[in-house]
């Protein structure tokens, strides 16, 4: 049922008496196919739409090409394809245009620009990130070195009281 349903099975405990409600025969429970029907076709409805994080620059343009058709913004298209806006409106163009476009496509250049710009950005964070770990590896191995003996609430109260008898 969980499978069915794609959910935990306590999530299916959780349903049990609201929206479905199992009927014990011959030592099972059994659900009502109606009922679960209902439930699959309410949790896909309200489910959110999935991002779509194509790979190749040919899905890339299936994608926001499906997305134009159903009538999604500019903003939605960007944030689900996770695309710089400079790909999404070039590709816009190229949807406006259909098949009247001539054999250079206006847009193709800011598209492979933008994804170089990406290509670049992406290895510079790279970078930083294994010079980010590399240093704290660094602070690690140097706070292990450098050992301050603990000092106990205790061993503090004593050498107060040792302060205090000395004045």
């Amino acid at each position: 049922m969980a499978e069915r349903l794609g959910v935990a099975v306590a999530t299916v405990r959780r349903l049990e008496g609201k929206r479905l409600h199992p009927r014990f025969e011959n030592g099972v429970w059994l659900f009502d196919p109606v009922e679960v029907t209902k439930v699959v076709d309410q949790r896909s409805a309200d489910a959110p739409v999935a991002k779509v994080r194509p790979a190749s620059p040919g899905a890339v343009a299936s994608a926001v090409f499906r997305l134009l058709d159903d009538g999604r913004s500019f903003r939605e298209i960007v944030q689900l394809t996770e695309q710089r806006p400079a790909i999404v409106r070039a590709l816009h163009r190229e949807w406006r245009c259909g098949f009247k476009v001539p054999d250079h496509v206006e847009g193709d250049d800011e598209i492979e620009r933008a994804r170089d710009r990406d290509d670049r950005e992406l290895r510079v964070w790279e970078q930083q990130m294994m010079e980010l770990g590399r240093r704290e590896d660094e602070y690690d191995l140097r706070s292990r070195d450098v050992r301050r003996p603990r000092t106990s609430s205790r061993q503090v109260a004593l050498r107060e009281r040792l302060r205090r008898l000395d004045e």
